[in-house]
């Protein structure tokens, strides 16, 4: 007599996301990383050497640089980098809005076996909130992909960011002249927004 049949079908839950500081120990996978043809199709600057890598990223683990930067990966596995920044802490930069306190996420998935997965989507959600965490100053997040970059406007929606054009009344500003014509799509997530699809 057998007992009854296995169940079939059962989505297996999906492992925690891990998120950790870089170290210099991942400077040969960054450069792998960010050498990848996927990846250099939207981080469209020289192709970084080794050394360069070293040279960017050094000061960004020493904290010298107000950049901080994170592996996310899966069980045990690095899957790719994210990083943080104010925008008050980087005054050379030109941003595509004024905002008082505002906070950008530059974010890949450099593996390309973990794509397609939701593993970015789920990490980058994580990341979000440690974001909040790290700036209990900084009220609202920013990201402006290009427009053609669908996997991340998605990552970005699932998250809680809206089109710019949808938020300027909860964030009481003007839109920028001609702010939609740009290569880049303005999308923004306000903290108490962040904070309410949480309840929910």
């Amino acid at each position: 007599m057998t007992g009854p049949a296995p169940e079939t079908g059962r989505r297996r839950r999906p492992q925690p996301i891990e998120l950790r500081p870089l170290c210099a120990d991942d400077f040969p996978v960054l450069h792998r990383w960010l050498n990848d043809p996927h990846v250099r199709a939207w981080w469209p600057r020289e192709a970084p050497t080794l050394a360069g890598v070293a040279e960017k990223y050094g000061p960004r683990i020493a904290g010298t640089d107000p950049v901080r930067v994170f592996v996310f990966g899966v069980g045990g596995e690095p899957a790719g980098m994210t990083q943080c920044f104010r925008w008050a802490d980087r005054p050379q930069r030109r941003f595509p809005v004024e905002l008082p306190a505002a906070a950008s996420i530059d974010f890949l998935v450099g593996e390309a076996r973990f794509r397609g997965q939701g593993v970015g989507a789920r990490a980058f959600s994580a990341f979000v909130d440690r974001v909040f965490d790290l700036y209990p100053d900084v009220e609202v997040l920013v990201g402006y992909p290009h427009r053609d970059n669908h996997a991340f406007h998605r990552v970005l929606e699932r998250a809680g960011y809206r089109r710019l054009d949808q938020e300027v009344d909860q964030l009481g500003i003007r839109l920028p002249a001609n702010w939609d014509v740009d290569t880049n799509v303005v999308h923004v997530l306000r903290r108490d927004r962040r904070a309410a699809l949480a309840r929910t």
